[in-house]
């Protein structure tokens, strides 16, 4: 029913088993839901009828932010770079939130795609090794 809508999904698996107030046997089932078109999809094409639920999945649409575009974009700009640049021109120049651009600077950098400086408060990040 969810592909028919066109809302990727992982397997639909059981949560668990209780019974509500009238002693009936109810079946909580899960699954996830990943990627903004999905989201949006599932927002638009199916939702919630609790409210609090509903104004959270609009919240997660609203605020999603694809990891893999913007570590992709941070390493872009790193690559591109004729210096070496700190955490928070990487922050300007993609207009991402400074503790994401970090979270993704060292994960790049544990990775060996980019090099960081020892030696320099803040830390600079470049793409070949320099004697900093």
């Amino acid at each position: 029913m969810l592909l028919e809508l066109e809302i990727n999904s992982s397997d639909i698996r059981e949560q668990m088993r209780f019974k509500n107030k009238e002693n009936k046997e109810k079946i909580m089932l899960r699954f996830d839901i990943r990627g903004k078109e999905n989201l949006e999809n599932f927002l638009n094409k199916v939702s919630f009828t609790h409210p609090k639920k509903n104004s959270k999945l609009k919240e997660a649409v609203k605020s999603f932010v694809d990891i893999h575009k913007t570590k992709k974009k941070i390493l872009e700009i790193i690559l591109k770079s004729s210096r070496p640049l700190s955490t928070v021109e990487v922050s300007k120049l993609t207009s991402l939130d400074r503790e994401l651009v970090l979270l993704h600077l060292n994960d790049l950098a544990t990775n060996g795609k980019i090099f960081k400086s020892k030696a320099t408060v803040p830390h600079l990040w470049f793409k070949k090794i320099y004697l900093l």
